[in-house]
């Protein structure tokens, strides 16, 4: 009862494998005893947990093959030294077997199982005063080891509720670091009208994008466009995503070139991100006075322009590198110069839009984008945002989004 009151309370595995091998060692006054279990990434049992005295063991574990490990796991029940020695049955693996007790110094191997599935195995050495095994004894040690396989499962569940509560809070802290970070609403410039959203297809989304207001006189100022995709997820991904938004901000205060930005924003996120993670950015200037859109792109999506003088929108072509920001250190980030007019819209989105995929797998792709925005060319930037989106969500249907769509529309007045 002692034993069973302690299993109850214990949900830390190690300690539950301590009382069961040291309570039944101690109260049976054991020689010795140990438990071995199951190493799932290497298919072998090791011992956990020991009480052997100054007699050492032979070996510390069973492989996936051995005699001792088969011969428990096909009777299902206790395997005795003696049953080794003169079962006929075992007499083909009899001289292994026999090592195999001799190297844990054991009398009896039991199985810890639940549900049916093996879990470990319980070696225990002979009673120090020579005494055989009473079948009270043998109902006992079932009774205390299947209570400590529950004991161990429940500890199991508790430890993956508590990693679960963990994953949870962490998300929520990247959840709302990266909602701080996104516009709380579009910017308001003279000549220039604005919609952007972003739908994260998990509780933390890799897109984001921002805006830079960048102001060149008393009555003007140009518009900064950042629209980008992170390689991490949760708080990695999130704190990132607020490096990227941070260096750039910081340049823009400098009023750099876009060019050289895009450089110095390479180099800076190659120094302190870790290895295998990158951003895919695109950083745009609208000058809504001289109406004209100065652009480099590092690994994003192309921006597409549907303009009043042409009858189809069109996918803006770049020049130079197209590395995504922190995988080459020497990136060679050019800056394109794109004339625009009155009326004209200018979309930037991400690759989840054109990526998205329908109740047939199939992919909502350029084609449908591109009509989609050539029907609503002569909408309002909301309208025309709406429309993208709502394209998009009647083509996916049901169909749960593998990837963050983040859509930003800016129209020339």
């Amino acid at each position: 009862m002692d034993i069973s009151d302690a299993m109850i309370s214990l949900f830390e595995p190690v300690l539950i494998h301590k009382t069961l091998v040291g309570s039944v060692v101690n109260e049976m006054f054991l020689e010795n005893g140990c438990l071995l279990l199951r190493d799932a990434d290497r298919g072998v049992y090791r011992v956990s947990t020991r009480e052997s005295g100054n007699d050492p063991m032979g070996r510390d574990s069973l492989e996936g093959d051995d005699a001792v490990l088969q011969a428990v796991t096909e009777k299902e029940d206790v395997l005795f030294r003696f049953e080794a020695e003169l079962d006929p049955a075992l007499a083909s693996r009899r001289e292994e077997l026999l090592q195999g007790f001799h190297d844990f110094r054991s009398e009896m191997m039991i199985p810890l199982k639940y549900k049916d599935e093996l879990r470990g195995i319980v070696s225990l050495g002979r009673k120090k005063s020579g005494k055989m095994f009473t079948s009270e004894d043998l109902d006992l040690l079932r009774t205390i080891i299947n209570q400590s396989a529950v004991a161990l499962e429940n500890a199991r569940l508790f430890e993956e509720n508590l990693e679960k509560g963990r994953m949870e809070e962490e998300l929520k802290i990247a959840h709302d670091l990266q909602v701080s970070m996104l516009p709380k609403e579009p910017p308001r410039l003279d000549g220039i009208q604005v919609a952007a959203s972003s739908v994260s297809a998990r509780e933390v989304g890799g897109d984001f994008y921002d805006f830079i207001t960048l102001n060149q006189g008393q009555n003007s100022a140009r518009l900064g466009v950042i629209v980008a995709d992170v390689s991490g997820k949760a708080v990695s991904g999130a704190l990132v995503m607020a490096a990227s938004r941070s260096i750039f901000r910081m340049l823009a205060e400098e009023t750099q070139p876009v060019h050289h930005m895009m450089k110095t924003a390479n180099l800076r996120l190659k120094q302190d991100i870790k290895q295998g993670m990158f951003v895919a950015l695109s950083y745009g200037v609208i000058d809504p006075v001289e109406k004209t859109l100065t652009i480099s792109s590092a690994g994003q999506t192309l921006p597409i322009i549907a303009s009043r003088s042409s009858s189809e929108c069109r996918i803006v072509e770049l020049e130079g590198d197209r590395f995504p920001l922190g995988i080459v250190r020497e990136c060679d980030y050019r800056e394109t110069l794109v004339n625009l007019g009155s009326d004209d819209q200018i979309i930037f989105y991400t690759d989840g839009v054109v990526e998205a995929l329908g109740p047939r797998d199939e992919m909502y792709g350029f084609e449908r984008l591109m009509a989609v925005i050539n029907r609503s060319r002569n909408l309002s930037a909301p309208e025309l945002h709406d429309a993208i989106l709502r394209d998009v969500m009647e083509f996916t249907g049901d169909v749960e989004p593998h990837d963050d769509i983040t859509v930003v529309v800016v129209k020339i007045l």
